[in-house]
């Protein structure tokens, strides 16, 4: 079955769960803030967060991991340190949804290759575009 969560910074870290936007107040809510409308809720056994998140920082999980087991978000930066056992001239990539691949891919230079293999085998997750700068 395929996990659905997200990521969002909020309260000075990383946030995973679902991801809930108010484009109004709902009408349902006596916790609403105007100030806060991009919000990450996690569910545990016995309660419930609702932590507000910068909306820039918010990414969804791939359902892949790295080399390293490392769960892969879109906006997060794969770097390849070598390829098949030898050093690789790949630059870091950004994950971002394509629609012209209809999936996750990763991008760089404008050019789109599909997340998957590659990554999984030998990227690592090097960082992510809200924390980091972004490779050119």
């Amino acid at each position: 079955m395929r996990t659905i969560k997200f990521r969002g910074y909020g309260a000075g870290s990383w946030r995973y769960g679902y991801y809930v936007h108010f484009d109004n107040r709902p009408k349902t809510s006596d916790t609403y803030n105007r100030l806060y409308r991009d919000f990450i809720v996690s569910q545990s056994k016995w309660s419930e967060s609702h932590v507000p998140v910068d909306p820039k920082s918010v990414g969804q999980f791939t359902g892949l991991t790295d080399k390293d087991d490392r769960e892969i978000y879109e906006g997060d930066i794969i770097s390849y340190e070598e390829f098949m056992g030898r050093k690789t001239i790949l630059r870091p990539r950004v994950v971002a949804w394509s629609e012209t691949i209809n999936g996750w891919a990763t991008v760089h230079d404008g050019i789109e290759c599909e997340l998957g293999h590659l990554e999984r085998n030998y990227g690592h997750v090097a960082g992510n575009i809200y924390e980091d700068e972004p490779p050119s």
